[in-house]
């Protein structure tokens, strides 16, 4: 690891963290609230790390997405990292922030261990609802995280159909040569698709590093006609519907799955499962969406086309898929 590398990482709920690497084994983060600065030490398991306390500025609300930015790369940079042990003087400090209680979310009940799995189903940077989404609308911005495999920042906001419709508009003349695409037409097909299925769906406006890439519909499993048993009635699936196709290729195509799939199961903590149905001849798909965490259920067949039930499970994802 080369030293004195600094790049920033976004962050919703406060200022964006900026991390700099001061070397092999000093990791600092710091934005205009604060500043905390951490030492690594090796573990004899690679899939566990130490992480002391080196400096920090006074205690205060800050630390907590300083430490977190920090988690979120050390995770993000190893295929194999799966627990950070805090040190005594770290959890200390962090007590003094008042974060002894968002710590102890982020493990199994051992206060100075960080959990994978349990850290990235915190959302503390990159996703936001309720309170805090109405203190931030600037964009409806829901969720938004640097993406470490692509080297992208992910954006997730709610689609505003008259502001947004030429984005739409774009997609939909894709391929088209009877007639060029509306405003008014896309609006009308954001619009119909809802009132005609009789369900409530969350449309999305997916971006790479501000760039519309995708749009995005999301529903209750059992209004798209998939939750067959009651065991699945609260599954959710989404339905990717146009698009940018310089966005198409394998590393943006897994990066927005995984940020999707992040984010449903981030934005509903009761949600235990994700469903969708390619169809059957696009095997391409399905082997974009496995490294993604999703898996193969079983065949489904609508007016003699066929489609393939995928699902991606709350557990597997976050115990499995490298964020």
């Amino acid at each position: 690891m080369r030293a004195h590398i600094e790049f920033e990482l976004p962050a919703l709920h406060s200022s964006s963290p900026r991390l700099s690497l001061l070397s092999s084994f000093c990791l600092k983060a710091h934005n205009d609230q604060g500043y905390l600065q951490l030492m690594l030490h090796d573990c004899s398991s690679p899939d566990q790390l130490d992480i002391s306390l080196s400096d920090h500025s006074p205690a205060s609300a800050a630390a907590l997405p300083l430490l977190a930015s920090m988690l979120d790369y050390l995770f993000a940079r190893s295929d194999q990292l799966n627990r950070i042990y805090l040190a005594p003087s770290l959890v200390q400090y962090l007590n003094q922030c008042g974060e002894y209680d968002a710590i102890r979310k982020m493990n199994d009940g051992e206060v100075y261990a960080v959990d994978r799995a349990r850290f990235y189903q915190q959302g503390m940077l990159w996703h936001q609802t309720g309170s805090q989404a109405a203190e931030n609308r600037e964009r409806d911005t829901l969720y938004q995280r640097y993406d470490f495999q692509s080297d992208t920042v992910i954006t997730l906001q709610k689609l505003d159909t008259e502001h947004q419709a030429h984005v739409l508009q774009q997609w939909m003349e894709i391929g088209r040569s009877d007639h060029a695409a509306t405003s008014q037409d896309c609006i009308a097909y954001t619009g119909n698709r809802t009132a005609q299925q009789q369900k409530q769906v969350t449309p999305l406006l997916a971006s790479f590093d501000n760039e519309p890439c995708c749009y995005i519909e999301t529903c209750l499993a059992k209004d798209a006609g998939l939750a067959a048993t009651e065991e699945h009635s609260g599954s959710v699936s989404y339905h990717a519907l146009l698009g940018d196709p310089r966005f198409q290729d394998e590393c943006y195509s897994q990066a927005l799955a995984r940020a999707i799939s992040h984010f449903i199961f981030l934005d509903n903590t009761e949600v235990e499962s994700l469903q969708v149905t390619p169809w059957t001849q696009n095997p391409e798909l399905l082997n974009l969406l496995r490294p993604a965490g999703w898996q193969f259920v079983r065949e489904l067949e609508y007016s003699s086309q066929h489609k393939t039930r995928t699902d991606c499970n709350r557990q597997e994802f976050f115990n499995n898929v490298r964020l």
